[in-house]
This record gives structure tokens, C-alpha cells and sequence, in this order.
């Protein structure tokens, strides 16, 4: 059995949707502005919109998670305007996106194969396809209705094993 995730660039994806939460983040500490203190209020929005515009920077030179910035602002949030359930709506939505950026994973097994994400589960099987095969990162799967659907993947794997156990099961599968 194989199991593959389609290799994906999240973080051009990451980077956009920390911005916008990060920009979000700004302008409620300025509405939200408590009476005693407006300037520290002002002050936490600029910083918001500063790292907003520099987030990947301060992502990559200080090593942070992405999840471990969005939470670190939440608590400013929350520290600065009092606002408890907003700091929680922002939080829910960068853990929400967070996990509907999970990739399709793909299981290759003596069944067929089979592909899950969050949403769609799709199974074949192996008359459903001419060939299977892996070559420098890049699993084809050629469909008998002259589908052909190309993945990179992100695991490294034994190309030569690996395409040998297709060749396997789909020899099985035209015995029978």
C-alpha cells in the first residue's frame, strides 16, 4: 500500500489569508479602542498593519509558525480592545482555514486507489485504468476513457517498486 499528498505551495495561500486576518486585526483595535488607553489602541493597529504588510518577512526570519502569529495577535487583540469573542471569531477562522488547507491525500492499495480530502472521497479501481506509474515526483494515472491526470507528490518513493506493483495489480486485473 501507498499514500501520497499532492505536493501544494500553501504558503503564497498562508501568507494572503494572515494579511487579511492581520488587517482585520488593525481596524478592530481602532474601533474597538478602549477610552483609558486610545493611544495604545493606535499604536496596536499600526503594528497590525505594519505586520500585515510584512508578514512573510517576520514569518521567515524569526521561523514562526504562521498558526503561532495569528495566535500571538489574537492575544494582542484581546489585550488591546477587551474584545473576547471577536479575538475568538479571528482565531476560529485562521484554525478553520488552516484545516481546509489540508491537501488530498491519494491511497494506493491491492483494491484501487483511492483519494480524500476534506470534502470528497473518490475511489477507482484498478480496471478503471491503462496505467499507474511514477516518474521524478509526478504520479500519472492513465484512465481507460482517455482521462489522464497528472500529481506531484511530495514523498519520495521507489520508482521502480512502486510502478512494478501497479503493473502487478493491473496484470491481475486483465487475468481475471
Amino acid at each position: 500500500m501507498y499514500t501520497f499528498v499532492i505536493k501544494v505551495d500553501k504558503t503564497v495561500i498562508e501568507i494572503a489569508l494572515l494579511r487579511a486576518i492581520l488587517a482585520i486585526t488593525a481596524v478592530a483595535c481602532f474601533v474597538y479602542a478602549k477610552e483609558k488607553y486610545p493611544s495604545i489602541s493606535l499604536i496596536g493597529s499600526i503594528v497590525f498593519i505594519v505586520a500585515s504588510m510584512f508578514v512573510k518577512k517576520i514569518t521567515k526570519k524569526l521561523k514562526l509558525n504562521k498558526f503561532l502569529f495569528l495566535l500571538i495577535s489574537v492575544i494582542s487583540l484581546f489585550i488591546i480592545s477587551g474584545q473576547i469573542a471577536l479575538s475568538a471569531i479571528i482565531l476560529l477562522y485562521g484554525g478553520l482555514l488552516k484545516i481546509l488547507n489540508k491537501g488530498i491525500e491519494f491511497i494506493i492499495n491491492e483494491t484501487g486507489i483511492a483519494s480524500k480530502s476534506i470534502f470528497v472521497n473518490t475511489k477507482y479501481l484498478w480496471n478503471e485504468f491503462n496505467n499507474v506509474v511514477i516518474k521524478d515526483g509526478l504520479l500519472t494515472f492513465d484512465f481507460k476513457n482517455n482521462r489522464v491526470k497528472y500529481i506531484a507528490i511530495e514523498e519520495v518513493v521507489d520508482e521502480i517498486k512502486f510502478n512494478e506493483y501497479c503493473k502487478k495489480q493491473l496484470a491481475e486485473i486483465k487475468s481475471n
